[in-house]
């Protein structure tokens, strides 16, 4: 299973923060329309004005929506480790991309900072004027 939601989080398949978020919402708002119907149903069968027969059938929409009620837990479980791997494999690819562009700059800086150096109008600098200055620089 956790093979299955690795592929389909490198897949992509759709797959976004945003839809993710949204399901967590829609999990969280049908969660508060059962919870109600679990304290109903919980009074209804502490009431001794219900007639044992349909007791019974209280007892299996109760047991029907503790189901109901566990299985948008589990969904919920299920959706904050999927935006939790979303956001690793993120980390992971933004990473890469900063250690590729680390290792780039670091081998540009020095020429750039020779450039910025020689790059400068002053008549001063002896390294202008000798005659091995131009090799010289492009040797460092």
């Amino acid at each position: 299973r956790k093979q299955a939601n690795k592929d389909f989080l490198q897949r992509g398949d759709g797959v976004s923060p945003s839809a993710l978020h949204d399901l967590m919402q829609e999990l969280s708002s049908f969660k508060r329309w059962v919870v109600p119907g679990q304290r109903v149903l919980r009074h209804l069968l502490e009431d001794d004005l219900v007639q044992p027969d349909c007791k019974i059938y209280l007892r299996d929409v109760q047991d029907n929506l503790n189901q109901i009620f566990d299985d948008i837990n589990s969904l919920q479980e299920g959706t904050r480790a999927l935006k939790e791997e979303h956001r690793q494999i993120l980390d992971l690819k933004m990473t890469s991309t900063m250690n590729g562009l680390t290792i780039v700059a670091t081998a540009f800086l020095p020429g750039q900072f020779l450039t910025g150096v020689f790059g400068m109008n002053f008549e001063d600098m002896p390294e202008l004027h000798w005659r091995y200055g131009y090799p010289l620089f492009w040797g460092i």
